[in-house]
């Protein structure tokens, strides 16, 4: 499967713990390059913790299953490591209307041949 994928993460502990990702629209430019791409999504990574990606490096994966099988996945922009995360449903939705690409993966019915 190449890589090591991360571990589902568990549902924060208290309301002030920040989600696993967020949109930054970077509407503050003050040293930030212009070559740089519009909005990141705030991840984390298992091993460096925060980090950002941008939208075009992430991807979500849909199985159909909902909430139990939907994932997002990035590589980490710090130490290179793949990371595959769980999408529920309103995080599936921010990711599908933010642009980020997606997969969708179904099972094929049992069919006669």
């Amino acid at each position: 499967t190449g890589g090591r994928a991360a571990a589902p993460e568990s549902a924060p502990e208290s309301a002030s713990e920040a989600p696993a990702v967020a949109v930054d629209d970077r509407t503050d430019t003050d040293g930030v390059d212009p070559a740089t791409p519009g909005p990141d999504f705030r991840v984390r990574c298992p091993d460096c913790g925060p980090q950002y990606v941008a939208i075009a490096d992430v991807r979500f994966v849909s199985t159909g299953g909902g909430a139990d099988t939907d994932r997002y996945l990035f590589t980490c922009p710090a130490c290179g490591l793949r990371v595959r995360r769980p999408a529920g449903p309103e995080l599936a939705r921010i990711l599908r209307t933010s642009g980020v690409a997606t997969l969708a993966l179904r099972r094929a019915t049992d069919q006669a041949l």
